[in-house]
C-alpha cells in the first residue's frame, strides 16, 4: 500500500509540473501573438494612411 501511494504521490507532482509548463508556454504564445497582431495593425496603418477630406 506504501508503494502505491508514493507512486501516486509522485504521478500528481509529474502532473503538476507538466500543468505549470504548460501554463506557461500558454501564457507566452498569448502575449506573442498579441504583440504580432499590434505589430502588423501598426504595419496596415503606416502602409495606408487614411486621407480626410474637407468637404467646404
Amino acid at each position: 500500500m506504501r508503494i502505491f501511494l508514493e507512486q501516486y504521490k509522485m504521478k500528481k507532482r509529474t502532473q503538476k509540473i507538466w500543468t505549470i509548463i504548460a501554463a506557461v508556454l500558454l501564457s507566452i504564445l498569448l502575449l506573442w501573438w498579441l504583440l504580432a497582431a499590434t505589430i502588423i495593425d501598426e504595419d496596415e496603418n503606416i502602409e495606408n494612411p487614411v486621407i480626410i477630406q474637407q468637404i467646404d
